[in-house]
């Protein structure tokens, strides 16, 4: 006798209470008997979503499928169900799958409710039966569908009514909610501290740094969770936590993890710190991320970190102590140099680099740079105009899907309607896409909206040694590392050409006539000595030291050459590279 099995899914055990277990159980007892199967098991799913596809994915009917797929379930068997949408209620196309899987697999499906027996036989004799399915696993789909909308409509009814009164008495740590329990009020002195970690973040500080500062001042920043002390996690949590700009996420626990539930509720909390400021911390958290960071010691001695670069191989310039003067020096060297991978650059004195640099800084006109390069300006124009050509597709794949509906529910033919379906999830996907580029472009054009530097940049970099003057070694940590964070908005990159050589041949012709000058003052008059003066290791160092320099990009598009061995001339980077390739042959 061919075999028979039984699919029950329900909402809730409270079904189970009823007479509605018994009844389906009844129904596909009779159903096997009249029709000379044998019901040998009854598979049954309480409490499992098939909207998402959950009962064929984790709950009985993926045993099911499990059993027919390893022949414990023999062909030519049937799995008697009341109606389709107790099989699934997932989107057409993954419906279909599910479906034509069973059938395929030489199972046929009964559906008790409007009396159909599917077989691939059946559905290749009988097109129209094909059409029935689909229209009803449309119609559980779209009944789902309301169901879920109706659901979001509560929830944004509950939560509409939660930005009037709080539902739950949890709050952040920097909040409490007020004695009548209508609203939530800011625990000064905790949102100061909370105030102070943005602030240090935006100022160039890591969450190690910050976690380290806040620990050696408790006095004025004692911890405002549970713990004794800061530690790392902690600090980082509250920089991603929207509650900071007010916004609340209601969750529940699916699983035992907690999970978002609905979307976000704006303006729920006293807002502490600004849009603008939480976004730029997100921005430069996944830029830290994405170029590695690292600690930068108890002194932020390398102002240049993730900037400077060796013009000769484009390595990173590297920060090296070798000890306190005057027998040490730090230094700045290519980093492929020190390890000894292909480049022979030498290295920089850093307090001669760095001295070089303030000095560019406080001559140049920083106003220049709040006015955008033709570049910046033409990216910037680019970056909106695929905005609104990604926007378009949108809107048109939108339509398109809506279209490729409606048409769905007419086919008649399976191929048609699989291939029709396959379409739809191919342009959502290609939505899902679109909606990503949208907002990496929104990032992209809020970082060049916030690279100009404010009146507050030009005072701090233009009276950077005063700020110093006086201060304690955290002080100054703190201020470096602000001056740092702010370098870091206005540049792009700094590229450091050095090692320059000459060959003993080429000594009149190429070394420049300032520094011949210079030499002929110390007594090196003749040809000869200064081909065995370039020939040493000294000279060699002189030249390098006169002819080194490095080009300051900006990043709205302005470059500056800065040449110390001439008095720190700047010229064009057009005059530059003229230089090099009349002198050195090279661009």
């Amino acid at each position: 006798m061919k075999q028979a099995y039984s699919y029950l899914r329900m909402s809730t055990d409270v079904q189970l209470t009823g007479d509605s277990l018994r009844r389906q159980l009844e129904a596909s007892r009779v159903y096997a008997e009249q029709n000379g199967y044998q019901l040998v098991d009854n598979y049954k799913d309480i409490g499992v979503s098939a909207f998402k596809g959950d009962n064929a994915q984790s709950g009985a009917l993926s045993k099911f499928l499990a059993d027919v797929k390893s022949g414990r379930i023999p062909q030519e068997s049937i799995l008697i169900i009341e109606s389709l949408d107790r099989l699934t209620r997932s989107k057409i196309t993954d419906a279909l799958e599910l479906f034509f899987s069973i059938i395929n697999s030489g199972i046929g499906i009964v559906t008790l409710f409007d009396n159909q027996y599917y077989t691939k036989e059946s559905i290749d004799d009988n097109t129209g039966q094909i059409h029935i399915s689909i229209i009803a696993m449309m119609r559980a789909n779209e009944e789902s569908e309301t169901k879920s909308k109706r659901l979001q409509a509560v929830w944004k009814k509950k939560r509409d009514e939660i930005s009037e009164i709080p539902i739950t008495s949890k709050a952040p740590s920097w909040l409490r909610l007020t004695d009548d329990r209508r609203s939530f009020e800011i625990i000064e002195h905790r949102a100061k501290t909370v105030q102070k970690i943005f602030d240090l973040y935006i100022g160039g500080l890591g969450v190690y740094a910050i976690t380290k500062h806040l620990n050696s001042d408790l006095e004025n920043h004692p911890p405002i969770a549970k713990a004794k002390h800061w530690n790392k996690s902690y600090v980082n949590k509250i920089l991603k936590n929207e509650a900071t700009v007010g916004t609340f996420q209601p969750h529940k626990k699916n699983d035992g993890k907690r999970t978002p539930e609905g979307g976000p509720v704006e303006d729920y909390f006293p807002q502490i710190i600004s849009i603008e400021k939480f976004t730029r911390a997100q921005l430069l958290m996944k830029e830290r991320r994405t170029t590695g960071a690292g600690r930068k010691g108890t002194e932020f001695s390398n102002l240049f970190s993730r900037l400077a670069y060796c013009g000769n191989c484009g390595g990173t310039m590297i920060f090296r102590n070798k000890g306190r003067p005057p027998k040490g020096q730090s230094y700045l060297l290519c980093q492929n140099s020190y390890q000894g991978n292909g480049c022979t650059c030498p290295h920089w004195r850093y307090d001669e680099f760095e001295n070089s640099f303030l000095r560019l800084i406080s001559e140049i006109d920083l106003n220049e740079l709040e006015s955008e390069s033709n570049e910046n300006a033409a990216h910037k124009s680019s970056l909106k105009e695929r905005r609104a050509v990604l926007q378009a597709k949108i809107d048109e794949a939108e339509s398109k899907i809506s279209n490729l509906s409606e048409n769905l529910g007419l086919l008649t033919n399976p191929t048609a309607a699989k291939t029709v379906a396959q379409k739809i999830d191919a342009t959502q996907s290609m939505i899902d896409e679109a909606e990503t580029s949208i907002k990496q472009i929104n990032s992209e054009l809020f970082r060049l909206d916030h690279t100009r530097p404010s009146k507050a940049t030009n005072s701090t970099l233009k009276h950077y040694e005063d700020r110093l003057t006086g201060t304690t070694p955290e002080e100054a940590k703190i201020f470096r590392a602000e001056v740092h964070a702010l370098l870091r908005d206005l540049i792009e990159r700094i590229e450091v050409f050095n090692g320059f050589e000459v060959h003993p041949s080429d000594v009149p012709d190429l070394v420049p006539n300032r520094l011949l000058y210079q030499l002929a003052q110390e007594g090196y008059t003749e040809s000869k000595q200064l081909e065995q003066l370039f020939e040493s290791d000294y000279g060699k160092r002189r030249l390098d030291e006169f002819e080194r320099n490095y080009v300051v990009k900006f990043r709205n598009g302005t470059h500056r050459l800065v040449w110390p061995g001439l008095g720190g001339t700047m010229q064009t980077i057009n005059e530059f590279t003229l230089k090099a390739k009349e002198k050195h042959g090279y661009a």
